[in-house]
């Protein structure tokens, strides 16, 4: 019987049963499949308690995508502002 995960060493217990349960080939709806289901909702849950994983920022998230493609940010890419222009001398009240 299947109970909630309380502490790490029956979390690593979860993981390696969840484990060796997704190298078999289970049948849907066989006592094995529902098991790992249940083992699956327990884990995570246990996760979401003991391991959360905040939002990234903006930037986080862009470079996490540019990672992902393996593209990287240019130090000259970032935003500039344009350069100053002299200003044309034009007389006043003319």
């Amino acid at each position: 019987m299947l109970k909630p995960i309380k502490n790490n060493q029956q979390f690593e217990n979860a993981l390696e049963r969840a484990y060796s349960l997704m190298q078999k080939d289970l049948k849907a709806d066989s006592k094995e499949s529902v098991e790992l289901e249940v083992l699956s909702m327990l884990i995570k849950e246990y996760e979401n308690k003991y391991y959360p994983i905040g939002k990234p920022t903006p930037i986080e998230d862009i470079k996490f995508r540019l990672e992902q493609r393996n593209r990287t940010v240019r130090p000259s890419a970032s935003v500039k502002e344009p350069p100053l222009r002299r200003a044309t001398a034009m007389p006043l009240g003319s």
